[in-house]
Protein backbone atom coordinates (compact mmCIF):
# COMPACT_ATOMS: atom_id res chain seq x y z
CA UNK A 1 0.00 0.00 0.00
CA UNK A 2 1.44 3.94 -1.14
CA UNK A 3 2.17 5.72 2.52
CA UNK A 4 0.09 8.19 2.85
CA UNK A 5 2.45 11.94 2.43
CA UNK A 6 1.07 14.43 5.36
CA UNK A 7 1.93 18.14 4.90
CA UNK A 8 5.40 19.41 6.08
CA UNK A 9 4.02 22.01 7.68
CA UNK A 10 5.88 24.07 10.14
CA UNK A 11 6.23 23.70 13.98
CA UNK A 12 5.03 27.11 14.83
CA UNK A 13 1.86 26.83 12.95
CA UNK A 14 -1.42 25.38 15.52
CA UNK A 15 -2.52 22.02 13.98
CA UNK A 16 -6.20 23.86 14.22
CA UNK A 17 -4.41 26.01 11.33
CA UNK A 18 -3.24 23.42 9.30
CA UNK A 19 -6.87 21.71 9.49
CA UNK A 20 -8.34 25.08 8.14
CA UNK A 21 -5.98 25.44 5.05
CA UNK A 22 -6.53 21.36 4.30
CA UNK A 23 -10.22 22.51 4.59
CA UNK A 24 -10.26 25.18 2.21
CA UNK A 25 -7.79 23.50 -0.18
CA UNK A 26 -10.58 20.79 -0.75
CA UNK A 27 -13.51 23.35 -0.49
CA UNK A 28 -11.98 25.67 -3.36
CA UNK A 29 -10.98 22.51 -5.70
CA UNK A 30 -14.97 21.36 -5.68
CA UNK A 31 -17.72 21.72 -6.51
CA UNK A 32 -19.37 23.94 -3.28
CA UNK A 33 -16.69 26.60 -4.69
CA UNK A 34 -18.71 29.80 -4.84
CA UNK A 35 -18.21 33.41 -4.99
CA UNK A 36 -19.04 33.29 -1.00
CA UNK A 37 -16.64 30.46 -0.49
CA UNK A 38 -13.66 32.62 -2.20
CA UNK A 39 -14.46 35.80 -0.10
CA UNK A 40 -14.76 33.67 3.14
CA UNK A 41 -11.42 31.98 2.28
CA UNK A 42 -9.57 35.61 1.58
CA UNK A 43 -11.15 37.15 4.59
CA UNK A 44 -9.27 33.89 6.27
CA UNK A 45 -6.05 34.96 4.51
CA UNK A 46 -5.92 38.36 6.08
CA UNK A 47 -6.76 37.29 9.61
CA UNK A 48 -3.51 35.88 10.49
CA UNK A 49 0.19 35.70 8.51
CA UNK A 50 0.19 31.96 9.48
CA UNK A 51 -2.73 31.07 7.43
CA UNK A 52 -1.10 32.02 4.11
CA UNK A 53 2.21 29.87 5.00
CA UNK A 54 -0.32 27.13 5.90
CA UNK A 55 -2.02 26.48 3.32
CA UNK A 56 0.91 26.84 0.73
CA UNK A 57 2.55 24.34 2.02
CA UNK A 58 -0.57 22.52 2.42
CA UNK A 59 -1.10 23.26 -1.08
CA UNK A 60 2.51 22.08 -2.54
CA UNK A 61 1.84 18.86 -0.74
CA UNK A 62 -1.47 18.29 -3.24
CA UNK A 63 0.99 19.53 -5.75
CA UNK A 64 3.43 17.12 -5.34
CA UNK A 65 0.10 14.11 -4.98
CA UNK A 66 0.36 14.79 -9.39
CA UNK A 67 -2.69 16.95 -9.12
CA UNK A 68 -4.68 16.40 -6.77
CA UNK A 69 -6.94 19.78 -7.15
CA UNK A 70 -8.31 18.41 -10.30
CA UNK A 71 -10.58 16.55 -8.52
CA UNK A 72 -13.81 18.30 -8.85
CA UNK A 73 -16.47 16.84 -7.32
CA UNK A 74 -15.35 15.80 -3.62
CA UNK A 75 -17.80 16.12 -0.88
CA UNK A 76 -16.35 15.88 2.50
CA UNK A 77 -18.14 13.17 5.35
CA UNK A 78 -18.44 13.39 9.00
CA UNK A 79 -20.83 13.51 11.65
CA UNK A 80 -23.79 15.61 10.87
CA UNK A 81 -23.55 15.91 7.13
CA UNK A 82 -26.80 15.69 5.32
CA UNK A 83 -27.20 12.35 3.36
CA UNK A 84 -26.65 14.10 0.34
CA UNK A 85 -23.32 15.24 1.37
CA UNK A 86 -21.95 11.58 1.03
CA UNK A 87 -17.66 11.48 -0.53
CA UNK A 88 -18.63 10.47 -4.71
CA UNK A 89 -14.64 10.40 -6.03
CA UNK A 90 -13.93 10.11 -9.56
CA UNK A 91 -12.35 6.15 -10.64
CA UNK A 92 -8.91 6.81 -10.82
CA UNK A 93 -6.01 4.30 -11.11
CA UNK A 94 -3.92 6.41 -8.67
CA UNK A 95 -3.11 4.96 -5.58
CA UNK A 96 -1.13 8.17 -4.85
CA UNK A 97 -3.86 10.50 -5.65
CA UNK A 98 -5.90 8.60 -3.44
CA UNK A 99 -3.32 8.15 -0.52
CA UNK A 100 -3.18 11.96 -0.81
CA UNK A 101 -7.17 12.49 -0.82
CA UNK A 102 -7.30 10.43 2.16
CA UNK A 103 -4.44 12.62 4.11
CA UNK A 104 -5.97 15.69 3.27
CA UNK A 105 -9.47 14.37 4.63
CA UNK A 106 -7.71 13.04 7.46
CA UNK A 107 -6.35 16.57 8.15
CA UNK A 108 -9.79 18.22 8.25
CA UNK A 109 -11.03 15.79 11.21
CA UNK A 110 -7.90 16.30 13.56
CA UNK A 111 -9.23 18.02 16.51
CA UNK A 112 -13.25 17.04 15.85
CA UNK A 113 -13.19 19.75 13.16
CA UNK A 114 -16.11 18.87 11.03
CA UNK A 115 -17.25 20.60 7.89
CA UNK A 116 -21.06 21.51 7.37
CA UNK A 117 -22.11 23.18 4.36
CA UNK A 118 -25.37 26.02 3.51
CA UNK A 119 -28.31 23.49 5.42
CA UNK A 120 -27.83 21.62 7.88
CA UNK A 121 -31.60 20.53 9.39
CA UNK A 122 -29.35 19.75 13.05
CA UNK A 123 -25.87 18.94 14.72
CA UNK A 124 -25.59 18.00 18.04
CA UNK A 125 -23.44 16.90 21.06
CA UNK A 126 -23.88 14.59 23.94
CA UNK A 127 -23.31 14.16 27.57
CA UNK A 128 -19.45 15.98 28.41
CA UNK A 129 -18.96 15.79 23.93
CA UNK A 130 -17.55 19.17 22.58
CA UNK A 131 -17.85 19.58 18.98
CA UNK A 132 -16.00 22.58 16.26
CA UNK A 133 -18.05 22.75 12.62
CA UNK A 134 -16.24 24.82 10.20
CA UNK A 135 -19.03 26.27 8.01
CA UNK A 136 -18.54 27.48 4.28
CA UNK A 137 -18.06 31.16 5.05
CA UNK A 138 -15.22 30.15 7.54
CA UNK A 139 -17.08 30.36 10.73
CA UNK A 140 -16.70 28.18 13.48
CA UNK A 141 -18.96 27.18 16.32
CA UNK A 142 -17.59 25.47 19.48
CA UNK A 143 -20.58 23.45 21.16
CA UNK A 144 -20.65 23.04 24.30
CA UNK A 145 -22.25 19.49 25.81
CA UNK A 146 -25.99 18.80 25.20
CA UNK A 147 -25.76 21.33 22.85
CA UNK A 148 -27.98 21.36 19.25
CA UNK A 149 -27.99 23.95 16.51
CA UNK A 150 -29.19 24.33 12.97
CA UNK A 151 -27.44 26.02 9.83
CA UNK A 152 -29.37 27.92 7.30
CA UNK A 153 -26.97 29.60 4.73
CA UNK A 154 -28.50 32.17 1.72
CA UNK A 155 -26.85 34.67 -0.44
CA UNK A 156 -28.40 37.28 2.12
CA UNK A 157 -27.56 36.08 5.30
CA UNK A 158 -26.21 33.51 7.44
CA UNK A 159 -28.43 32.32 10.12
CA UNK A 160 -27.65 29.62 13.25
CA UNK A 161 -30.30 28.25 15.55
CA UNK A 162 -29.16 27.65 18.80
CA UNK A 163 -31.86 24.84 19.90
CA UNK A 164 -30.36 23.94 23.26
CA UNK A 165 -27.34 24.24 24.98
CA UNK A 166 -24.38 26.59 24.95
CA UNK A 167 -22.02 27.33 21.70
CA UNK A 168 -19.22 29.83 21.22
CA UNK A 169 -19.15 31.51 17.85
CA UNK A 170 -16.23 32.80 15.47
CA UNK A 171 -18.01 34.72 13.13
CA UNK A 172 -16.22 35.82 9.79
CA UNK A 173 -15.79 38.95 8.46
CA UNK A 174 -18.56 39.38 5.55
CA UNK A 175 -20.12 43.26 6.32
CA UNK A 176 -23.08 42.51 3.80
CA UNK A 177 -24.06 38.96 4.81
CA UNK A 178 -25.23 39.32 8.29
CA UNK A 179 -24.10 36.49 10.56
CA UNK A 180 -27.70 35.93 13.05
CA UNK A 181 -27.93 33.70 16.07
CA UNK A 182 -31.74 32.89 17.03
CA UNK A 183 -32.69 31.42 20.44
CA UNK A 184 -36.20 31.16 21.88
CA UNK A 185 -37.63 34.26 20.54
CA UNK A 186 -34.33 36.04 20.24
CA UNK A 187 -31.54 36.65 17.93
CA UNK A 188 -28.12 37.79 18.14
CA UNK A 189 -26.99 39.71 15.37
CA UNK A 190 -23.21 39.98 14.17
CA UNK A 191 -21.23 41.17 11.43
CA UNK A 192 -17.82 39.68 12.32
CA UNK A 193 -17.08 38.73 16.06
CA UNK A 194 -16.54 36.17 18.25
CA UNK A 195 -19.47 35.68 21.49
CA UNK A 196 -20.70 33.03 23.62
CA UNK A 197 -24.42 32.22 23.49
CA UNK A 198 -26.18 29.60 26.46
CA UNK A 199 -30.08 28.64 26.14
CA UNK A 200 -31.45 27.20 29.36
CA UNK A 201 -34.97 26.55 30.15
CA UNK A 202 -36.18 30.02 31.25
CA UNK A 203 -32.91 32.16 30.59
CA UNK A 204 -30.67 32.86 27.48
CA UNK A 205 -27.24 35.07 27.71
CA UNK A 206 -25.08 36.38 25.65
CA UNK A 207 -21.53 37.22 26.79
CA UNK A 208 -19.31 39.34 23.61
CA UNK A 209 -15.77 37.96 23.86
CA UNK A 210 -14.72 40.37 21.06
CA UNK A 211 -16.70 42.47 18.10
CA UNK A 212 -19.97 43.77 18.27
CA UNK A 213 -23.51 42.22 18.36
CA UNK A 214 -26.69 43.56 18.81
CA UNK A 215 -29.58 41.03 20.71
CA UNK A 216 -33.21 41.70 20.23
CA UNK A 217 -36.32 39.47 18.99
CA UNK A 218 -35.95 37.35 16.24
CA UNK A 219 -37.14 38.30 13.11
CA UNK A 220 -38.28 41.59 14.83
CA UNK A 221 -38.33 45.24 13.27
CA UNK A 222 -36.83 48.55 14.97
CA UNK A 223 -38.73 48.23 18.17
CA UNK A 224 -38.36 44.63 19.34
CA UNK A 225 -38.74 43.41 22.92
CA UNK A 226 -35.81 41.90 24.45
CA UNK A 227 -37.48 40.71 27.31
CA UNK A 228 -41.07 39.44 26.83
CA UNK A 229 -42.97 42.21 28.95
CA UNK A 230 -40.15 44.87 28.33
CA UNK A 231 -40.38 46.48 24.94
CA UNK A 232 -37.56 48.25 24.52
CA UNK A 233 -35.04 48.87 21.91
CA UNK A 234 -32.21 45.94 20.71
CA UNK A 235 -29.13 45.99 23.05
CA UNK A 236 -25.94 46.28 21.67
CA UNK A 237 -22.85 44.62 23.79
CA UNK A 238 -19.49 45.93 24.30
CA UNK A 239 -16.45 43.34 24.75
CA UNK A 240 -16.70 41.15 27.63
CA UNK A 241 -19.96 42.45 28.63
CA UNK A 242 -23.13 39.82 29.40
CA UNK A 243 -26.08 40.04 28.58
CA UNK A 244 -28.77 37.80 30.86
CA UNK A 245 -32.72 37.46 29.81
CA UNK A 246 -35.27 35.99 31.73
CA UNK A 247 -39.33 35.91 31.43
CA UNK A 248 -40.65 38.72 33.92
CA UNK A 249 -37.26 39.86 34.59
CA UNK A 250 -35.89 43.17 33.30
CA UNK A 251 -32.62 42.55 31.58
CA UNK A 252 -29.29 42.35 33.04
CA UNK A 253 -25.92 43.22 32.10
CA UNK A 254 -22.69 42.66 34.12
CA UNK A 255 -18.75 42.04 33.05
CA UNK A 256 -17.84 38.13 34.29
CA UNK A 257 -14.66 36.69 33.69
CA UNK A 258 -14.97 35.27 29.90
CA UNK A 259 -12.35 32.63 30.47
CA UNK A 260 -14.21 31.49 33.30
CA UNK A 261 -17.15 31.13 30.79
CA UNK A 262 -14.93 29.29 27.96
CA UNK A 263 -13.14 26.91 30.30
CA UNK A 264 -15.17 23.95 28.97
CA UNK A 265 -12.76 24.22 26.05
CA UNK A 266 -10.34 22.85 28.21
CA UNK A 267 -12.98 20.29 29.91
CA UNK A 268 -12.75 22.48 33.68
CA UNK A 269 -15.89 23.73 35.03
CA UNK A 270 -15.37 27.05 36.78
CA UNK A 271 -18.10 27.65 39.86
CA UNK A 272 -17.99 31.09 41.44
CA UNK A 273 -20.23 31.45 44.59
CA UNK A 274 -22.96 29.32 43.52
CA UNK A 275 -25.33 27.39 45.70
CA UNK A 276 -24.56 24.32 46.25
CA UNK A 277 -27.55 22.80 44.13
CA UNK A 278 -26.73 25.65 41.07
CA UNK A 279 -23.12 23.94 41.32
CA UNK A 280 -24.98 20.59 41.14
CA UNK A 281 -26.81 21.31 38.48
CA UNK A 282 -24.02 22.90 36.83
CA UNK A 283 -21.93 19.69 37.05
CA UNK A 284 -24.42 17.36 36.06
CA UNK A 285 -24.63 19.06 32.60
CA UNK A 286 -21.16 17.35 31.81
CA UNK A 287 -22.15 13.51 33.41
CA UNK A 288 -23.87 10.74 32.87
CA UNK A 289 -24.12 9.73 36.80
CA UNK A 290 -26.11 12.81 37.98
CA UNK A 291 -25.64 14.25 41.14
CA UNK A 292 -28.61 14.73 43.91
CA UNK A 293 -29.11 16.17 47.09
CA UNK A 294 -31.15 14.39 49.51
CA UNK A 295 -32.23 17.12 51.92
CA UNK A 296 -32.59 21.08 51.04
CA UNK A 297 -29.64 23.02 51.91
CA UNK A 298 -28.67 26.15 53.92
CA UNK A 299 -28.26 29.13 51.59
CA UNK A 300 -24.74 29.78 52.98
CA UNK A 301 -23.32 26.80 51.08
CA UNK A 302 -21.63 28.18 48.73
CA UNK A 303 -19.08 26.66 45.94
CA UNK A 304 -16.12 28.21 44.45
CA UNK A 305 -13.43 26.28 42.48
CA UNK A 306 -12.19 24.56 39.40
CA UNK A 307 -13.60 20.91 38.43
CA UNK A 308 -13.13 18.65 36.41
CA UNK A 309 -16.16 18.21 33.73
CA UNK A 310 -17.87 14.82 33.92
CA UNK A 311 -15.77 14.14 37.18
CA UNK A 312 -19.11 14.03 39.81
CA UNK A 313 -17.54 11.21 42.07
CA UNK A 314 -14.92 13.66 42.56
CA UNK A 315 -17.03 16.77 42.68
CA UNK A 316 -19.13 15.63 45.45
CA UNK A 317 -16.19 13.74 47.60
CA UNK A 318 -14.87 17.41 47.97
CA UNK A 319 -18.29 18.95 48.55
CA UNK A 320 -18.69 16.26 51.61
CA UNK A 321 -15.35 17.04 52.90
CA UNK A 322 -16.11 20.73 52.77
CA UNK A 323 -19.22 20.72 54.18
CA UNK A 324 -19.78 17.69 56.01
CA UNK A 325 -22.35 15.79 53.76
CA UNK A 326 -22.07 12.09 53.49
CA UNK A 327 -21.19 10.42 49.96
CA UNK A 328 -23.62 7.79 48.67
CA UNK A 329 -23.27 5.67 45.35
CA UNK A 330 -26.44 4.36 43.98
CA UNK A 331 -24.72 2.93 40.44
CA UNK A 332 -26.81 5.61 38.33
CA UNK A 333 -26.80 8.59 40.92
CA UNK A 334 -24.81 10.27 43.42
CA UNK A 335 -26.27 11.58 46.66
CA UNK A 336 -25.33 14.31 48.89
CA UNK A 337 -26.39 13.07 52.18
CA UNK A 338 -26.74 14.81 55.68
CA UNK A 339 -27.05 18.52 56.36
CA UNK A 340 -24.38 20.53 55.59
CA UNK A 341 -22.44 23.04 57.05
CA UNK A 342 -20.73 26.03 56.23
CA UNK A 343 -17.62 25.82 55.23
CA UNK A 344 -16.67 28.77 57.08
CA UNK A 345 -17.59 27.08 60.57
CA UNK A 346 -15.30 24.89 62.82
CA UNK A 347 -14.51 21.43 60.71
CA UNK A 348 -16.15 18.83 62.48
CA UNK A 349 -16.43 14.93 61.17
CA UNK A 350 -18.73 13.67 58.72
CA UNK A 351 -22.13 12.45 59.79
CA UNK A 352 -21.98 8.49 60.00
Amino acid sequence: MTAMNTPKIAPEIPLSIVSDASAWLVRLSGPLKTAATEEGFQNWLKEDSRHGAAFRQVSAEWDEADGLKRFTDVMIQAPGLRAEAQPHIRRTSSRRKMAALAAAIAMLLIGGIYFQYMRVPGINTGINELRVIMLEDGSRIHLNTRTRVSVAYDEAERRVRLESGEALFEVAKQPLRPFIVEAGDRAVKALGTTFLVRRQAEQLSVTLVEGKVEVSTAGAGANVAVAQDSPVAPITLAPGQRLVLAKQVAPQLDRPQVSQLLAWQQGKVVIDSLPLATAIAEMNRYSQVPLVLAESQPDDLLVSGVFTAGQSLSFARAMAQSYGLRVVEHGESIELAGVGRSALSPMSAPPN
